[in-house]
């Protein structure tokens, strides 16, 4: 059973990123690198999209067992409910309630993901070279899980202090980098898409990165 838990403590105060973990993906890299399980990504080239061709999707069509997995992956883990229990939490309902300001209404964040909010789950990798401009996602998207599914050492998505909310800390001042995701099998992130998760990715290694994006929409902007 791969069941998903999550630190309840965000990276920091000010930027809505939480680290995540999953507790067994049972494939090898050794799969993921079999060349029938991708095809190209069907968003590459797309007028208003980022997406490179080095990025691939997974071919639905040519495992049955891994779509089994993930189909009880789905079961196991209420990617609303993980969610809403989260920003309900006194030291992240701030996170919410800056978007949506709607505290004084009687509306929970659970209550409101639970009833407005989507997922979709994409199986992608990004082969070397690959690489996407820092952007903030469209306005559709409430947030974004990212899983590792195989150890993706020297490549994963990093963040830019925008410096909005005051907070100077940096890791690399040279391109105000100030977090970036973990890298093990497994492990991964959510975050909530504001005007302080300025994201991008790029793979400078020899290697192709292999992860799962559940990605966190409003279906009522996306006619």
């Amino acid at each position: 059973m791969s069941k998903l838990t999550i630190n309840p403590k965000c990276i920091d105060y000010w930027f809505p990123i939480w680290e995540v973990e999953s507790s067994d993906t049972p494939y090898s890299r050794e799969f993921f690198e079999l060349e029938g399980l991708w095809i190209d990504n069907s968003l590459v080239d797309g007028k208003h999209t980022f997406y490179g061709k080095e990025r691939k999707e997974f071919n639905t069509s040519f495992s049955q067992d891994f779509n089994e997995w993930l189909d009880n992956f789905k079961r196991e883990n209420n990617i609303l409910e993980f969610i809403g229990n989260t920003l309900e939490l006194p030291e992240n309902e701030h996170h919410f309630y800056r978007l949506f300001p709607i505290e004084n209404s009687g509306v929970r964040p659970l209550d409101f993901i639970k009833n407005k909010c989507s997922t979709h789950y994409r199986i992608m990798r990004d082969d070397p070279g690959y690489k996407m401009a820092n952007h903030f996602d469209n306005r559709a998207v409430l947030g974004n899980f990212f899983i590792n599914l195989t150890d993706n050492s020297g490549v994963s998505t990093h963040f830019i202090n925008t410096f909005t909310t005051g907070n100077q800390n940096v890791i690399d001042p040279a391109t105000n980098i100030h977090y970036i995701g973990p890298t093990d099998k497994n492990k991964g992130i959510f975050f909530l898409n504001t005007s302080d998760t300025y994201h991008g990715i790029s793979n400078p290694t020899e290697n192709s990165r292999f992860i799962m994006n559940i990605l966190v929409f409003f279906p009522e902007l996306t006619y």
